[in-house]
């Protein structure tokens, strides 16, 4: 988790300037752990909407266009043995951010 948080950091840091009009951009993780694959896509003007069924149990989310935000979904997929039914696992975190935040200095 530790590796995901630090993928976070360097895309936060790096302002994403050259990405800035591509719409939708991956990037695969390669500080991943050996047992999965990793990979983050950066969604440029899209932001959050969450959603419900009519009795509220179940949620989810959907991208919808708006110029002032930008989406950055990581995900983790743990690699699945042949022939095992059950064993997948994957892990997703979906973050918004304002289009207009400044790279910051960690001293």
């Amino acid at each position: 988790m530790k590796k995901i948080y630090a993928i976070v950091i360097v895309v936060l840091l790096s302002g994403c300037k050259p990405l800035a009009n591509k719409g939708e951009v991956e990037i695969s993780g390669s500080d991943c752990p050996k047992d999965g694959t990793c990979s983050i896509k950066i969604f440029n003007n899209k932001s959050i909407t969450t959603k419900s069924d009519e009795n509220n149990e179940n949620f989810h989310y959907e991208m919808v266009e708006n110029t002032t935000k930008n989406t950055v979904v990581f995900e983790y997929s743990k690699d699945v043995p042949k022939g095992v039914m059950d064993a997948g696992l994957r892990e997703e975190i979906t973050v918004e951010f304002d289009n207009n935040i400044k790279p910051m200095k960690i001293y």
